[in-house]
């Protein structure tokens, strides 16, 4: 990536974070921005990790996950 588009690569990406979360704050009470929503997805489908990992469901289960992340990054 040119020098030249690595601050609004990096504005994109930290944008999420200050957006407000939309999880269930009764789950995740911890979720502060939108980036820790796809966190939180990550961290509570670990307890299923033997069925996502390793599997043929991992490529489909993380591909879902950047799409939702890609999806907020270009926003509205």
């Amino acid at each position: 990536m040119p020098k030249k588009e690595r601050p609004s690569y990096v504005n994109a990406v930290t944008c999420p974070a200050n957006k407000p979360a939309q999880s269930d704050v009764s789950v995740v009470p911890g979720a502060r921005g939108r980036y820790d929503d796809f966190v939180a997805l990550h961290l509570l489908k670990t307890p299923f990790a033997p069925f996502v990992h390793g599997k043929g469901r991992f490529l489909g289960f993380h591909r879902a996950a950047v799409l939702g992340l890609d999806a907020v990054l270009q926003g509205p």
